[in-house]
């Protein structure tokens, strides 16, 4: 997906960028916003339904994302869940934020079976992280769950354009 000067795409994590993705870190003030990407492979080592991936902007690591691949039913029906989205200290203020949660919402409107929403959670001292999350159709759900604030987003249906009703109909 375009972004600034390059493209943005998301690939797997393998042996060969282990090192990169390991080496991603947010500013010393955003840690407890969210857990490093060593923390998150090994989550992916006990929780085998979470999918790592590395955020590239052309040939370059900027930032990662930990998505929940299981059939999560919530308020709305099958709710495909972001786990985790950083992007990396020198990346940060660059829009590269916003064009990589557009990519994670459109891998979301692949997955099948189809969710009919997005869900994340959030650190509630986080303002920049909630104003992008609102500005990009996520709700706030009144939900606190370990400690974050739960959003939900519905996902639109590519051929109308037009969210997904609850139950999963168009």
């Amino acid at each position: 997906m375009p972004c600034g000067d390059g493209t943005l795409r998301l690939v797997e994590v393998t042996d060969e960028n282990l090192a990169a993705t390991l080496a991603l870190d947010v500013f010393p003030g955003q840690r407890s916003y969210v857990a490093s990407t060593a923390k998150s492979l090994a989550e992916c080592y006990v929780y085998r339904s979470d999918i790592p991936r590395l955020a590239m902007l052309d040939d370059v690591p900027v930032g990662f994302v930990l998505v929940h691949r299981g059939e999560v039913e919530g308020e709305d029906g099958r709710c495909f869940r972001l786990e985790r989205l950083m992007i990396d200290a020198s990346h940060q203020r660059r829009g590269i934020g916003r064009v990589l949660l557009t990519l994670v919402i459109d891998w979301a409107a692949r997955f099948q079976p189809r969710p009919e929403s997005i869900a994340l959670g959030v650190v509630q001292e986080n303002a920049p992280a909630i104003a992008l999350y609102e500005s990009m159709g996520f709700r706030a759900t009144g939900e606190i769950r370990y400690g974050e604030a739960v959003m939900v987003r519905p996902l639109l249906l590519p051929e109308t354009g037009e969210p997904r009703r609850p139950g999963g109909t168009a």
